[in-house]
């Protein structure tokens, strides 16, 4: 885990998985934010406890952390869809070389050329998403 899928994971606190607290040991600067964090949660908690507002606080967070849980799920499906979109290109453009060096000629050479600068294409393209 990173330092910004750290930060994003932070608001879901205590809803973490171990990857959050791992980072949180070897990360001195995601450490001192995270205290800051808590220190802040807390003065939250006592100045909502003596404005005995205490269930709408509660209300709203739920509500913050279900929209936020939705935009993380959201992402996920954008991810997928992208990679299945990348897919079906791909064999589309495969599918377009191989009718084209069908009708002119066999040349296998210039397939394989073709399929190493497709690959090194869609690498190019995962790193932009994912990291």
């Amino acid at each position: 885990m990173n330092c910004e899928e750290f930060r994003e994971k932070m608001f879901l606190y205590p809803d973490v998985d171990g990857d959050f607290f791992l980072h949180l040991q070897s990360c001195e600067e995601c450490k001192k934010e995270f205290d800051k964090f808590l220190q802040v949660e807390k003065i939250i908690s006592e100045k909502v406890y003596e404005a005995g507002i205490r269930e709408e606080w509660e209300r709203v967070s739920l509500d913050i952390l279900k929209r936020l849980r939705l935009e993380a799920v959201k992402r996920k499906i954008l991810i997928i869809f992208l990679i299945f979109l990348e897919l079906i290109f791909f064999f589309l453009f495969i599918f377009v070389i191989y009718r084209f060096l069908k009708v002119f000629s066999f040349n296998f050479s210039f397939i394989y050329l073709i399929f190493k600068g497709l690959l090194v294409l869609i690498s190019q393209m995962n790193f932009y998403l994912f990291y």
